[in-house]
C-alpha cells in the first residue's frame, strides 16, 4: 500500500484551510472532525495491510495476524466510505455492484457485501453469523471453527459449522490476494475524492471572483469591511494575532466643564474640534472614521505629533482621542483623561499582529508574543 496516497490527500485537504472551513459547520454539523478522524485511522492501518504481515500456518499466530489483516482492511474501506459521503453528498458508497475481486466466493454477492462476510467469519462475529452462505435465507445459524491454513483450498480458511442437526459444516476459504487487491482498490479512491475536493474549492473560489467588495470612503470602515469578506471568503493566508482591546478616551483641558465629569459621550463632543494626530495625506481617511463612524465632531484639527496635539489640547483649543495601550505616561499638567462612551457603553478597538503564513518564522511570533506582552 502505497503511503504516499494518504500524504497526498491530507495535504489537499489541508490546502488554504478551505475543506476546514467549508465543513466544520456543514448543514448544522461539524463533519470536519469526521474528516480528521477518517484520515488519522487510514494512517495507522494503511502500513499494516501488506501481505508480508499474515502467515499461512494453522496455528493461533498466524489466526491473529490474518484478523488484523482483516480489521485493517475494514477500518481503512469504513474511513473512505466517509470521506466519499461527505465530499459527494451522497449516502451511496463506492464499488457497489463490483464483483470482480473475489474469485472463490462461497455465495453470489457484491465486493462488498462478501467481504462482510469474510470480516465477520474471521475476525468481527464469528461465534454468531446469520447464514447467507447456502442461498436459501433460511433462519440459520453459523458459527466458525478457529481459521487456518492448510486444512483447505485457500491460503486461510474456516469450517462454518450449523445449529441444524443435519447441516453439514461448509469451509469458507479466503485468498490475500484477493483480500490485497480489495484494499487497494479502494484506497486508491482517495485520489477520486480528491479530484473532487479540487473541484470543490475550484468552485468555490471563482463563485467570489465576481462579487465585488464594497468600497467606503473611510480607512476603518474599508478594513471592518475586507475583514467581512475575508471571512465570507476564506482567506487564512494571513496570522492574526490578538495583541489587545483597548479602551478609548479624551484628553481634555482641565479649565473645560466637560474635565469634571467621570465619562464622556460622543453627543458631549460633537461641538468641539477634535484634535488628530495624522501623517500627511491620510487626514481625510481619519476624518471620516471619527466623523461618520463614531460620530464625535465635525471640526477638526491635523497635527504631526502628540506633543503638538497636547499643547492644543492643554491651550483648549479642543479634544484628543486616545487609545491607552499598556501603560502610558499621564497627560501634562492642566489635561485630564477621561473615558469615551457611546450608546452607553464604552468604545473599545482591537489591535492585531498580522504576518503572512508563508513568511511565517520563529522570530516573528516570538516578537508577536513580545508585543502583546508589552501592550498588556
Amino acid at each position: 500500500m502505497d503511503k504516499e496516497i494518504i500524504k497526498r490527500f491530507r495535504d489537499e485537504v489541508n490546502a488554504q484551510d478551505l475543506v476546514l472551513q467549508m465543513y466544520r459547520n456543514y448543514a448544522g454539523k461539524n463533519y470536519w472532525n469526521i474528516i480528521c478522524s477518517a484520515m488519522d485511522w487510514i494512517d495507522v492501518v494503511v502500513e499494516m495491510i501488506d501481505i508480508k504481515n499474515v502467515s499461512k500456518k494453522n496455528d493461533n499466530d498466524s489466526s491473529i495476524k490474518v484478523m488484523t489483516f482483516i480489521m485493517c482492511i475494514d477500518v481503512m474501506w469504513e474511513a473512505v466510505q466517509q470521506l466519499h459521503r461527505i465530499f459527494f453528498d451522497t449516502s451511496t458508497i463506492p464499488f457497489a455492484d463490483n464483483t470482480e475481486v473475489f474469485c472463490h466466493k462461497l455465495f453470489q454477492a457484491s465486493d462488498n457485501d462478501y467481504f462482510k462476510t469474510i470480516r465477520a467469519c474471521f475476525a468481527a462475529h464469528p461465534i454468531n453469523l446469520n447464514d447467507h452462505f447456502t442461498g436459501n435465507k433460511q433462519k440459520e445459524r453459523r458459527y466458525a471453527s478457529w481459521s487456518g491454513g492448510g486444512f483447505s483450498s485457500g491460503d486461510f480458511s474456516v469450517m462454518l459449522y450449523s445449529n441444524q442437526p443435519d447441516k453439514d459444516a461448509l469451509f469458507l476459504d479466503i485468498y490475500f490476494d484477493e483480500l490485497l487487491k480489495f484494499a487497494e482498490q479502494r484506497y486508491a479512491y482517495l485520489n477520486t475524492i480528491s479530484t473532487k475536493i479540487v473541484w470543490q474549492r475550484e468552485q468555490y473560489l471563482n463563485s467570489w471572483k465576481s462579487i465585488k467588495i464594497e468600497r467606503t470612503g473611510s480607512l476603518d470602515e474599508q478594513i471592518l469591511v475586507l475583514i467581512k469578506e475575508a471571512k465570507q471568503r476564506f482567506d487564512n493566508d494571513y496570522y492574526n494575532y490578538e495583541l489587545k482591546y483597548s479602551d478609548s478616551y479624551v484628553e481634555i483641558a482641565m479649565g473645560n466643564p466637560l474635565s469634571q465629569k467621570d465619562i464622556l459621550t460622543v453627543e458631549d463632543l460633537k461641538t468641539l474640534s477634535c484634535i488628530l494626530v495624522v501623517s500627511k495625506g491620510y487626514e481625510d481617511s481619519e476624518k471620516s472614521f471619527y466623523e461618520k463612524d463614531l460620530a464625535i465632531s465635525h471640526q477638526f484639527l491635523y497635527v504631526d505629533s502628540l506633543e503638538q496635539a497636547r499643547l492644543m489640547v492643554a491651550g483648549n483649543r479642543g479634544y484628543l482621542p486616545i487609545d491607552v495601550l499598556g501603560e502610558m505616561m499621564t497627560p501634562i499638567q492642566g489635561i485630564k483623561r477621561v473615558p469615551l462612551y457611546k450608546n452607553g457603553k464604552p468604545i473599545q478597538r482591537n489591535y492585531f499582529a498580522c504576518w503572512h503564513k508563508q513568511h511565517t518564522n520563529y522570530y516573528i511570533e516570538e516578537f508577536a508574543q513580545m508585543l502583546r506582552t508589552v501592550f498588556q
